[in-house]
């Protein structure tokens, strides 16, 4: 969770809009506001744990280091030596990145 949105999650439980914005907001629409407020600071705050303990497992796990690996050979059959370290990089973050972010919205979606 950002700062922001830490340091802002207490004035989520307002019950009133402030005074210079009373006239802006109907009741029902500022306890809508703050709902959505309150529960969207909650989601960063779980999302960023969890991205930050799938991170961590990966780094101890070797993940990163194999699949780096892994994305050199693969370009070494294709032609490519160790001076395409930028290559082997995009294609490390374009194919395999692509697939952790889609294995993490499955697991988001099952859960």
């Amino acid at each position: 969770m950002g700062k922001r949105r830490l340091r802002q999650y207490p004035l989520y439980s307002n019950k009133e809009p402030p005074a210079v914005l009373a006239a802006h907001f109907t009741p029902e629409l500022f306890e809508k506001s703050q709902k959505y407020g309150k529960d969207k600071a909650k989601f960063s705050l779980v999302s960023g744990l969890y991205k930050q303990c799938f991170d961590s497992a990966m780094l101890q796990f070797g993940f990163y280091a194999w699949s780096w690996d892994v994305a050199g050979q693969l370009l070494s059959k294709f032609g490519y030596n160790s001076e395409y370290e930028v290559s082997s990089c995009s294609f490390l973050d374009h194919y395999m990145g692509h697939h952790i972010s889609s294995f993490q919205h499955f697991l988001w979606l099952l859960s």
